[in-house]
């Protein structure tokens, strides 16, 4: 059974249109970026590094970047887990309030009928994408 084709399929046709934007920001920022389906969420993987660590305790695999989008009766919420950063979401707290988003540990919520603000995320993402970059 394909997950994500269930789940799209019955979800609303903003965020349908939400996830087809975010699939292709993905595919520019992240090219080894994988589809995933977890937490009764669909969203998308990318491998941290290399090296595999093993031997971890908890629920979120600190070998990935995950990034999830979920819709609930509050909005759109974008997971993003980062193992390199756990605080990222906080240190640009100004910028993604400004943008519209009600910044939470680890996600962006999202309940206006403005467009959503993909630029935002892709910005975000790419900065995410540096600190990969940037790692020995």
């Amino acid at each position: 059974m394909d997950h994500l084709a269930v789940y799209l399929g019955k979800s609303s046709d903003r965020f349908r249109q939400v996830y087809s934007e975010l699939e292709r920001v993905i595919e520019g920022v992240f090219p080894r970026g994988e589809q995933a389906f977890a937490y009764k969420m669909p969203g998308f993987r990318v491998k941290v590094s290399g090296r595999e660590i093993t031997g971890w305790k908890g629920t979120i695999d600190p070998n990935y970047l995950q990034i999830f989008l979920v819709e609930r009766k509050s909005g759109v919420t974008l997971h993003i887990w980062n193992p390199l950063d756990f605080y990222g979401l906080d240190k640009r707290r100004e910028e993604l309030t400004q943008a519209g988003f009600r910044v939470m540990r680890g996600c962006l919520q999202w309940n206006t009928k403005r467009a959503y603000p993909m630029e935002t995320v892709k910005g975000l993402l790419e900065s995410i994408q540096r600190q990969f970059t940037a790692r020995p």
